[in-house]
């Protein structure tokens, strides 16, 4: 048999550069959800959970612009600030549309058509995907900070982001608000954001989120890289 060519050196690049950003790690949840709820559509005949495919896309969104963020601030372009700017601008626009998958669980109490354990993995798979894809953009995104303004200030920005997923996440859930209504009505959302603040509910449904979201932040950090030599007892 004649030998394989090499890969080429463009597309190796990409394929490390996706390895460095989880892609295939964030991408796998998903997977797994989509097949799931296909697996619901064949055993059930049921077509409830549908709108799930949407959701799981808007929650990859913010993922893909982290991407195009990191791409730009490595790239030689002159304007790459600009293109970085945008990025994260759209990036911190979408990111509660990630960990708001979270909070379909409730919808496990008018489910009936699938058995109430094959929901529950299917509803989790859908939340946990959500999650990884808003952590590993966090990250992401956060690591461009850091090669920008050093690491003080992206861990402060990482936490401030952080609490405004919380607050975009009740917006979505309890004030039906969605990521285009910031282009489209920015003073409407502003307004339900501040109102949100001067609330019991809003305040606790923020922190309860955003805590959820920075343990997950957390737990997901790159592990520090092993000493040289190993500590003897």
């Amino acid at each position: 048999m004649p030998p394989s060519l090499p890969p080429s050196p463009s597309l190796r690049r990409a394929y490390d550069f996706l390895v460095e950003q989880r892609f295939f790690a964030v991408a796998l949840p998903s997977a797994a959800a989509c097949t799931l709820l296909a697996g619901r559509f064949v055993g059930s005949g049921s077509r409830t959970l549908s709108f799930m495919v949407w959701n799981l896309f808007l929650a990859w969104i913010p993922y893909g612009c982290s991407l195009v963020a990191v791409a730009a601030h490595r790239s030689a372009h002159p304007r790459r600030n600009v293109a970085v700017a945008v990025a994260g601008a759209a990036w911190l626009a979408f990111l509660p549309n990630a960990p708001y998958l979270t909070t379909d669980l409730f919808r496990l109490r008018d489910l009936s058509a699938a058995p109430i354990f094959y929901d529950v993995a299917l509803l989790a798979m859908f939340a946990w995907g959500g999650c990884i894809l808003g952590v590993a953009s966090l990250h992401a995104v956060r690591r461009v900070i850091e090669d920008i303004a050093g690491p003080a200030v992206a861990h402060a920005a990482a936490l401030f982001f952080i609490g405004l997923s919380g607050l975009g996440v009740y917006l979505g859930r309890v004030v039906r608000l969605n990521s285009w209504d910031l282009a489209l009505r920015p003073r409407h959302v502003l307004a339900h954001a501040a109102g949100a603040m001067s609330t019991r509910e809003g305040v606790a449904y923020t922190l309860l989120f955003a805590g959820f979201f920075f343990v997950c932040y957390v737990a997901m950090a790159a592990p520090a890289p092993a000493p040289d030599r190993a500590v003897r007892m």
